[in-house]
């Protein structure tokens, strides 16, 4: 995804991105805070304590130009509709990735749903165990300094079900 954001503003004259990690700001206020701090045009000062509307607005006056905002792992929002709320914002076009795409509309309105769902959809296929442990090894190597096997790296990533972050989670539980 961010060799996606790099590669639209290199070549997409006009346009700002901006990419927020819903796995480490998955509460409202701390994402949309992120967000703003993403935003390379800057508005009055807020804090992390500002309310969710004084967050939307300071976002939607930050936001002059073309702005490409990409909240990731989405799927861990506490409320979703937050994503609503920036779909509605001009000039933002919103990119939500998730592991499960269905469960971004989990308990929004029919209307709500279906405007989050009108835009197009990429799915990709879950890893193979060999593909997941192509992904652990180089952790394994720099993190464990190699003292783990490629078998336990297998069962690892027989165990994360095709899921790289399961995997990745489980790998640095198991270093520590």
């Amino acid at each position: 995804v961010l060799y996606a954001l790099d590669d639209i503003d290199q070549h997409l004259d006009g346009a700002e991105t901006a990419y927020v990690d819903a796995w480490n700001q998955h509460k409202p206020a701390r994402t949309l805070y992120a967000l703003l701090e993403e935003l390379p045009f800057k508005t009055g000062p807020l804090h992390h304590t500002s309310q969710i509307q004084d967050l939307l607005a300071g976002i939607r006056e930050a936001i002059d130009q073309r702005t490409v905002v990409v909240i990731d792992e989405a799927d861990m929002l506490q409320d979703r509709s937050l994503l609503l709320e920036l779909h509605a914002i001009d000039q933002l076009k919103l990119v939500v990735v998730a592991n499960r795409g269905g469960d971004i509309v989990t308990g929004l309105g029919t209307v709500q749903s279906k405007t989050l769902q009108s835009g197009e959809r990429l799915v990709f296929d879950s890893y193979s165990v060999d593909a997941l442990v192509d992904i652990l090894r180089p952790r394994a190597h720099e993190g464990i300094h190699g003292r783990v096997g490629d078998g336990v790296l297998e069962a690892i990533a027989e165990r994360a079900d095709g899921d790289a972050r399961n995997a990745i989670k489980c790998l640095e539980m198991a270093a520590r």
